[in-house]
Protein backbone atom coordinates (compact mmCIF):
# COMPACT_ATOMS: atom_id res chain seq x y z
CA UNK A 1 0.00 0.00 0.00
CA UNK A 2 2.78 2.39 1.04
CA UNK A 3 6.36 2.10 -0.14
CA UNK A 4 9.48 3.72 1.36
CA UNK A 5 10.11 7.30 0.27
CA UNK A 6 13.84 7.30 -0.35
CA UNK A 7 16.04 10.36 0.14
CA UNK A 8 19.83 10.18 0.09
CA UNK A 9 19.59 6.39 0.13
CA UNK A 10 17.35 6.05 3.19
CA UNK A 11 13.67 6.35 4.17
CA UNK A 12 14.51 6.75 7.86
CA UNK A 13 16.10 9.78 9.51
CA UNK A 14 16.43 11.50 12.87
CA UNK A 15 14.91 15.00 13.03
CA UNK A 16 16.11 17.74 15.37
CA UNK A 17 13.59 20.58 15.56
CA UNK A 18 13.70 23.76 17.66
CA UNK A 19 10.50 25.79 17.98
CA UNK A 20 10.64 29.57 18.48
CA UNK A 21 8.25 32.13 19.93
CA UNK A 22 8.01 35.52 21.59
CA UNK A 23 8.36 35.75 25.39
CA UNK A 24 4.55 35.86 25.79
CA UNK A 25 4.06 32.74 23.59
CA UNK A 26 1.96 34.77 21.15
CA UNK A 27 2.68 32.47 18.20
CA UNK A 28 1.73 29.39 20.18
CA UNK A 29 -1.41 31.04 21.62
CA UNK A 30 -2.38 32.26 18.15
CA UNK A 31 -2.28 28.65 17.02
CA UNK A 32 -3.82 26.92 20.03
CA UNK A 33 -6.65 29.40 20.57
CA UNK A 34 -7.24 30.30 16.89
CA UNK A 35 -6.82 34.01 17.59
CA UNK A 36 -6.36 34.81 13.88
CA UNK A 37 -3.66 37.34 14.67
CA UNK A 38 -1.48 38.31 11.68
CA UNK A 39 1.25 35.99 12.94
CA UNK A 40 2.61 32.66 11.84
CA UNK A 41 1.18 29.55 13.49
CA UNK A 42 4.61 27.99 13.90
CA UNK A 43 8.27 29.05 13.71
CA UNK A 44 10.91 26.33 13.74
CA UNK A 45 14.41 25.40 12.67
CA UNK A 46 14.99 21.81 11.62
CA UNK A 47 18.05 19.64 10.95
CA UNK A 48 18.33 16.04 9.81
CA UNK A 49 20.90 13.48 10.86
CA UNK A 50 21.42 12.04 7.36
CA UNK A 51 20.80 15.17 5.27
CA UNK A 52 22.94 18.29 5.06
CA UNK A 53 21.58 21.73 5.75
CA UNK A 54 19.53 23.65 8.28
CA UNK A 55 15.96 24.59 7.39
CA UNK A 56 13.98 27.57 8.64
CA UNK A 57 10.24 26.90 8.49
CA UNK A 58 7.12 28.93 9.20
CA UNK A 59 3.52 27.79 8.93
CA UNK A 60 0.40 29.85 8.40
CA UNK A 61 -3.32 29.15 8.79
CA UNK A 62 -4.66 27.12 5.89
CA UNK A 63 -1.59 24.94 5.49
CA UNK A 64 0.83 27.40 3.91
CA UNK A 65 4.36 26.36 4.84
CA UNK A 66 7.55 28.17 3.91
CA UNK A 67 10.78 26.20 4.13
CA UNK A 68 14.17 27.65 3.28
CA UNK A 69 17.83 26.82 3.91
CA UNK A 70 19.69 29.06 6.37
CA UNK A 71 23.26 29.22 7.64
CA UNK A 72 24.46 28.93 11.26
CA UNK A 73 24.04 32.71 11.70
CA UNK A 74 20.34 32.66 10.70
CA UNK A 75 20.90 34.15 7.24
CA UNK A 76 18.95 32.98 4.19
CA UNK A 77 21.00 30.87 1.80
CA UNK A 78 18.46 30.76 -1.02
CA UNK A 79 16.56 34.03 -0.79
CA UNK A 80 15.70 33.75 -4.50
CA UNK A 81 13.54 30.69 -3.64
CA UNK A 82 11.33 32.64 -1.22
CA UNK A 83 8.18 34.11 -2.76
CA UNK A 84 8.27 37.91 -2.70
CA UNK A 85 5.14 38.15 -0.53
CA UNK A 86 6.89 36.19 2.26
CA UNK A 87 10.49 37.41 1.95
CA UNK A 88 10.12 40.46 4.19
CA UNK A 89 8.40 38.54 7.02
CA UNK A 90 10.95 35.71 6.83
CA UNK A 91 13.87 38.13 7.07
CA UNK A 92 12.09 40.00 9.89
CA UNK A 93 11.62 36.80 11.95
CA UNK A 94 15.23 35.76 11.39
CA UNK A 95 16.37 39.24 12.52
CA UNK A 96 14.25 38.82 15.68
CA UNK A 97 15.89 35.45 16.33
CA UNK A 98 19.32 37.08 15.93
CA UNK A 99 18.37 39.87 18.38
CA UNK A 100 16.76 37.38 20.80
CA UNK A 101 13.28 38.93 20.50
CA UNK A 102 12.08 35.55 19.24
CA UNK A 103 13.59 32.78 21.35
CA UNK A 104 13.78 29.00 21.31
CA UNK A 105 10.99 27.59 23.50
CA UNK A 106 11.76 23.89 23.13
CA UNK A 107 13.51 21.29 21.02
CA UNK A 108 12.31 17.86 20.07
CA UNK A 109 13.98 14.97 18.36
CA UNK A 110 12.55 11.79 16.95
CA UNK A 111 13.07 9.05 14.41
CA UNK A 112 10.96 9.40 11.25
CA UNK A 113 10.20 6.77 8.62
CA UNK A 114 8.73 8.19 5.40
CA UNK A 115 6.52 6.44 2.85
CA UNK A 116 4.49 7.30 -0.25
CA UNK A 117 1.13 5.84 -1.29
CA UNK A 118 1.58 3.53 -4.27
CA UNK A 119 -1.65 4.70 -5.94
CA UNK A 120 -0.79 8.40 -5.56
CA UNK A 121 2.80 9.37 -4.61
CA UNK A 122 1.69 12.88 -3.57
CA UNK A 123 0.05 11.24 -0.53
CA UNK A 124 2.73 10.68 2.09
CA UNK A 125 2.79 8.81 5.36
CA UNK A 126 5.28 9.29 8.18
CA UNK A 127 5.79 7.35 11.39
CA UNK A 128 7.51 9.29 14.18
CA UNK A 129 8.87 7.36 17.16
CA UNK A 130 11.10 7.89 20.21
CA UNK A 131 9.78 11.48 20.47
CA UNK A 132 11.67 13.50 23.07
CA UNK A 133 11.21 17.12 24.21
CA UNK A 134 13.86 19.36 25.79
CA UNK A 135 13.89 22.87 27.22
CA UNK A 136 16.18 24.17 29.96
CA UNK A 137 16.01 21.45 32.60
CA UNK A 138 12.65 20.10 31.44
CA UNK A 139 12.70 16.75 29.67
CA UNK A 140 9.68 14.81 28.45
CA UNK A 141 9.26 11.73 26.30
CA UNK A 142 6.05 10.68 24.57
CA UNK A 143 4.82 7.18 25.28
CA UNK A 144 3.24 6.89 21.82
CA UNK A 145 4.38 6.87 18.21
CA UNK A 146 2.65 9.09 15.65
CA UNK A 147 1.46 7.87 12.26
CA UNK A 148 0.55 10.79 10.03
CA UNK A 149 -0.87 10.75 6.54
CA UNK A 150 0.07 14.01 4.86
CA UNK A 151 -2.63 15.02 2.41
CA UNK A 152 -1.59 17.76 -0.04
CA UNK A 153 -3.91 20.72 -0.50
CA UNK A 154 -4.32 19.68 -4.16
CA UNK A 155 -6.38 16.66 -3.01
CA UNK A 156 -10.00 17.39 -2.07
CA UNK A 157 -11.44 16.08 1.20
CA UNK A 158 -13.74 13.71 -0.73
CA UNK A 159 -10.79 12.19 -2.62
CA UNK A 160 -8.76 12.02 0.61
CA UNK A 161 -11.62 10.11 2.27
CA UNK A 162 -11.69 7.69 -0.68
CA UNK A 163 -7.95 7.07 -0.23
CA UNK A 164 -8.39 6.54 3.53
CA UNK A 165 -11.23 4.04 2.86
CA UNK A 166 -9.05 2.25 0.31
CA UNK A 167 -6.12 2.10 2.74
CA UNK A 168 -8.39 0.79 5.51
CA UNK A 169 -9.83 -1.91 3.21
CA UNK A 170 -6.45 -3.02 1.88
CA UNK A 171 -4.68 -3.05 5.26
CA UNK A 172 -7.48 -4.20 7.54
CA UNK A 173 -7.07 -1.20 9.86
CA UNK A 174 -9.48 1.57 10.78
CA UNK A 175 -7.69 4.89 10.30
CA UNK A 176 -9.63 7.98 11.34
CA UNK A 177 -8.85 11.69 11.23
CA UNK A 178 -7.39 12.93 14.50
CA UNK A 179 -5.81 16.30 15.23
CA UNK A 180 -2.33 16.15 16.74
CA UNK A 181 0.53 18.64 16.92
CA UNK A 182 3.86 18.19 18.69
CA UNK A 183 3.91 21.97 19.13
CA UNK A 184 0.53 21.97 20.90
CA UNK A 185 1.37 18.79 22.85
CA UNK A 186 4.36 20.57 24.34
CA UNK A 187 2.27 23.62 25.24
CA UNK A 188 -0.39 21.62 27.07
CA UNK A 189 1.77 18.92 28.61
CA UNK A 190 4.87 20.88 29.59
CA UNK A 191 3.93 24.56 29.84
CA UNK A 192 0.45 24.44 31.36
CA UNK A 193 0.55 20.84 32.65
CA UNK A 194 -2.72 19.67 31.10
CA UNK A 195 -3.62 16.56 29.15
CA UNK A 196 -3.47 17.01 25.39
Amino acid sequence: IFVPSMLNGTFCDVLYTTYYDYADFSVLKNRVYNLNMPLTKCIRIRKYHFQPGTYFEVKYTGGTKIRILIDDNYNLLESDKVEEEYKEIIESILDKIKSNKVKPIFTNLYKRMSFIYKNNPSLRMTIDSNIEFFHNNIYNIMDKDILEIKIPTSISLDVANQYIDEINNLSGVNLKYSHFSKFEYYYYKVIIHQTY
